[in-house]
This record gives structure tokens, C-alpha cells and sequence, in this order.
């Protein structure tokens, strides 16, 4: 596998992360591109909580925990085990369960201890009926999807780890379409031959409304029950399709705002109201679209643009533990991570 593609899609994806992270809650920093703000977060039970700039969210711990699944030789315990490890955050100096959970992700995995026989009591309890599991179509799955990219594509590991916290048809066709389209990029393949073969993978009109509307430029407002797997498809598409380098892309990823043409308040300077600023997923949006690119640009045209190349200094650079939002080092992205992951699927 391509060494640069391999370090485009894991940086690209959580540099997506990290830009896309300070903007989405309140307080809101204003977005510049530029990645010199930190999260803020407020906990009921630590109160306020800054972050050290250039820190991740949930969306690339997780992708680098289904990384290390898979390269262990990845089996459905393993993997609820490992994300029931992390949700539960028992680690030294970390406060309280994982920092960013959603609410679909903290249901299965937040537990008195990591077992598999807790999680699935907490998916039994969760998902007692077909319809209430094809309703499980949050970005959740997405999120961590690229790390699939290491399976082969494995449609059998595929399946099983999104219906792990995702069990809906939809999800998991949005799931292989996407890592899909990672791998033509990976293989070289242009623009035109993704969106024609992309298509033939489809297997739901919402799907293929959604990708349409990527294809076309047509506009989506990603802010309305911003979590859902379609916004964040879109986003990935849109940005693949109608830019031609990873900045712009996953700038206007994050500035998107409820109205055409009007970019989201974050974007724009002034003093805001916060019932005025609306946002999508932002961090999550920007991620998942950004190991998509990363993988069509590759790592060194991506960062050949100066301000991400700063940006992703700062990234790589950061430290959790000089922030108030302290991580283990067992999910913090380092170049020597990436480097074995290369040297294993080289």
C-alpha cells in the first residue's frame, strides 16, 4: 500500500478532526483555517475544561482503535472490548468516562466494567426491534470507517463492526461505499472513475440522493439532526468532488451553515448570539472527509500548502496532558504508530 496515501488518510482524517473540534459547541472559537484554538468544553462534574491546541476528538482515537483491532487480527470481542476500554476511560489523570462520547456510543460502552456480556445487554436493551436498529444511522460508524482500509475491505469485518454500535442496512452500505471510494484513491483512480463505479455500489435512494447532491454541488444543510451518517457522506463527496485540494475542502466542510450561500457564524467575524450560531458535526464532517481526500492527494501534496502543513505540526505536536482534557498515550496518533502501520501493509 502507498506510504503516502497510508499517511494522507490517517493525518488527513485527524487534522479534520482537530480543526473541526473547537468549533463545534459552545463557546464556539472562531474558524480561520488556521489551528490556534483550543476546545472548550463544559463537564457538570469538572466544570470548565480547555484543551491543549491541536488535540483530537472521539473521532480518531476510535479510528486508531479499530487500526490496532485489525492488525491484531480483529474478531468482534476484541473490538467491543477495546471500545469499551476506551469509553470507560479508567486511566491515570483522565476525568470521568471518554471525553465526546455521543449519546449512541456511551449507551453500549459506558459500564461498570469492559465485558462483552455487559455490551450486549446494553445492545439487547437498546435495540429490541428491527426498526429501531435500521434507525441507528449516526456518523459513528463512519467515523472510524478509513481503519477498514486495512482489512482489505473485508465486507464480513465490514458489517459486523458497524452493526457493533450501528446495526442498519444504510449505515452499513454508506460504510462500504466510503472506504470504497478510499480504495480507488488509494489505486490511483480519478475523480470520474470513483463517482461512476461509487454509484453502481449504491443500494438505497437516500444514498444516492445524497450523493447526487455531492456530485452535483447542490446544497445540503448538514446542521438539522447534524449527527446522521448522510450529512457527514455528503461532506466526504462534496469535498472529494467539488474542490481540488484538501484546505479549501475542509474549510468549507466546517463553515457550513443552515442556508445556501451564507456561511455558518463561526465563519464570519463579529459577536454572535449564541442562538445564532448553527453548525453541523463540524469535527466529525471534517474528518471523515479529510482521510477521503487524504487518500486521493496523498500526505505530501496535502501538506505542500503551508498553513496545513503548520496546522499539522501543531497536531502532531500537541500535548493532552498540558490541557484540562488529559488522554492516555495508548490513543494519541504518533508519526512512529503510522510508520508501523505503513511497514505492516507495505
Amino acid at each position: 500500500m502507498n506510504k503516502d496515501k497510508i499517511y494522507g488518510i490517517i493525518l488527513g482524517h485527524a487534522l479534520g478532526d482537530a480543526l473541526g473540534s473547537p468549533v463545534e459547541f459552545y463557546p464556539y472559537a472562531h474558524y480561520t483555517g488556521i489551528l490556534d484554538t483550543p476546545i472548550i468544553r463544559y463537564n457538570r462534574a469538572y466544570g470548565k475544561q480547555i484543551s491543549d491546541i491541536g488535540q483530537v476528538s472521539d473521532d480518531t482515537e476510535m479510528a486508531l482503535i479499530l487500526i490496532k483491532t485489525i492488525m491484531d487480527g480483529y474478531t468482534k470481542e476484541k473490538a467491543v472490548i477495546n471500545y469499551m476500554l476506551w469509553a470507560n476511560n479508567n486511566y491515570e489523570n483522565c476525568k470521568g468516562n471518554s471525553p465526546f462520547m455521543g449519546k449512541n456510543t456511551r449507551n453500549l460502552f459506558v459500564a461498570p466494567k469492559s465485558t462483552y456480556k455487559l455490551y450486549e445487554n446494553r445492545f439487547n436493551k437498546y435495540y429490541n426491534d428491527a426498526k429501531i436498529m435500521e434507525e441507528s444511522q449516526s456518523n459513528g460508524a463512519l467515523m472510524r470507517a478509513y481503519a477498514h482500509i486495512f482489512s482489505n475491505l473485508d465486507e464480513n469485518i465490514v458489517k459486523t463492526d458497524v452493526f457493533i454500535t450501528n446495526p442498519s442496512k444504510l449505515t452499513c452500505n454508506c460504510v462500504y461505499i466510503y472506504v470504497s471510494a478510499i480504495k480507488m484513491a488509494i489505486e490511483n483512480k480519478n475523480k470520474e472513475y470513483i463517482k461512476k463505479h461509487i454509484r453502481e455500489l449504491i443500494e438505497f435512494d437516500s444514498v444516492m440522493q445524497v450523493f447526487n447532491e455531492a456530485s452535483n454541488n447542490i446544497f445540503r444543510n448538514v446542521t438539522e439532526n447534524k449527527g446522521h451518517i448522510l450529512h457527514a457522506l455528503y461532506c466526504a463527496f462534496w469535498g472529494l468532488f467539488q474542490f481540488d485540494n484538501y484546505k479549501d475542502a475542509i474549510d468549507a466542510i466546517i463553515c457550513l451553515g443552515p442556508e445556501e450561500n451564507n456561511l455558518s457564524k463561526i465563519c464570519l467575524e463579529g459577536k454572535w448570539k449564541k442562538n445564532e450560531i448553527i453548525v453541523g458535526d463540524t469535527d466529525t464532517n471534517a474528518a471523515i472527509a479529510g482521510a477521503l481526500m487524504g487518500s486521493y492527494y496523498g500526505y505530501g501534496k496535502i501538506i505542500k500548502n503551508p498553513i496545513t502543513k503548520k496546522n499539522m505540526d501543531i497536531m502532531l505536536n500537541s500535548d493532552s496532558t498540558k490541557g484540562d482534557i488529559i488522554r492516555p498515550l495508548d490513543y494519541k496518533l504518533t508519526i512512529d504508530f503510522i510508520e508501523k502501520v505503513c511497514m505492516m501493509y507495505k
